[in-house]
Parts: C-alpha cells; structure tokens; sequence
C-alpha cells in the first residue's frame, strides 16, 4: 500500500510519483491517500496510500530519542522504545502526565522489565537525569574537529554553521573516513561543477 498515485485520466499524480509512470502529469503537493481528495476525487486507493505508511512509521521516529525536558530528565525507553505499562502502549509516560495518574497508579505499574511509571517517566519523579547520568570525568571525549571553510562571499549563514559544528564536534566522539578529492589546480570545484568561488584541494570527511 505504500505507493504513489497516478490518474493518467486527470493528468495528475501525487508528490512521491515518477513523471515516468504518467508523463504530462502535473505533480500535486500531496501524498497519496485514499481518504482525502484533490479536486473533489480521491487522491489515493487502498493499495496507494503513502500517508498510511508515514502514520505507521511516525511512532518509530518519534521514539529514536526520547524527548529531554527543560530540567534535563528523559524518559526511560525499553528496547529503543517509550515505555509503557503492562495495559499496553497506550499508557505511556504521556498518560500519566494527565491528572493525577502518576500518585494513583505509578507504583503499580509495572512492566515485564519491572519498571513502574514512578520509575520510567519524568512527570512521576522517575526517569533518567540526563545532566548527571554521565559523570564529566568518565565521559567520551571527541576528538573530532570539523573545518569550516566559506567557499563563496555569503556569510548570512556562518552564524548557523558555526553552531552546527559546535554540536557535531560534541556529539561525534570518533573520526570517520576521509576523502582525499579535489584536483590540485582546481580543488574541488571539480567535483562541485563550479559552485564556488575558491577551490579547496584536501582530505574532507
């Protein structure tokens, strides 16, 4: 079902459609959806339905990382997943964040790994204090340094590259591969089609 949507007959296909597949079709800003329509029809079937898929996944990407809140506390996750209680997924810690959930039923809840909600979740008292879980002394420290280098005369945005290192040199603590590219007469430009200003010849990662 996780498949883009042409209508030849319409000269329209949804946003994930290859014009290959219905040439002359005007892409319409929408993924396929049998529920909802474009133009007063449908733009999806049962077996043509990306927003499906993107519904199924979002728990998946939701919980990569469990959200930190502002006193540094996150939430326990369990098998790379929210933490919930024994009645299912539905009773998370954001269920017991609602009234008075957490004094009622937190001690009790308690899951196959033996954690209760007063211990998984933030909002109870419990989860893991982010600020302290990893003392500075035993820490991983990066040795990861990333080179800027503005290749053109726009610096609108050195501000926004400048925090971007910081917070990948803080969070990358291993080197990755280089690439010894460029040409030393024109550097990388080569490889860049002529993009930039100044060519650049030297390892890059």
């Amino acid at each position: 079902f996780a498949h883009a949507h042409i209508d030849p007959g319409r000269k329209i296909r949804s946003i994930m459609a290859y014009s290959t597949y219905c040439p002359g079709c005007a892409r319409v800003q929408r993924f396929s959806n049998d529920k909802f329509s474009y133009a007063n029809e449908l733009i999806g079937t049962p077996n043509e339905n990306n927003a499906r898929q993107l519904n199924n996944m979002s728990p998946f990407v939701a919980s990569y990382r469990a959200e930190i809140d502002k006193n540094g506390c996150q939430d326990i996750q369990v098998n790379g997943y929210p933490w919930h209680d024994n009645d299912g997924r539905a009773f998370d810690c954001l269920w017991y964040s609602t009234g008075n959930n957490c004094a009622a039923y937190g001690q009790y809840s308690n899951t196959e790994n033996g954690l209760n909600a007063n211990q998984a979740c933030c909002v109870c008292g419990g989860g893991r204090d982010t600020l302290i879980c990893t003392p500075a002394s035993s820490a991983a420290s990066s040795q990861f340094s990333i080179q800027l280098i503005n290749m053109g005369t726009n610096t609108v945005f050195d501000e926004a590259f400048q925090y971007a290192k910081e917070q990948w040199e803080a969070i990358i603590v291993g080197d990755i591969l280089g690439f010894a590219g460029g040409n030393p007469k024109h550097g990388l430009q080569d490889l860049l089609n002529g993009e930039f200003d100044t060519g650049y010849y030297g390892s890059v990662d």
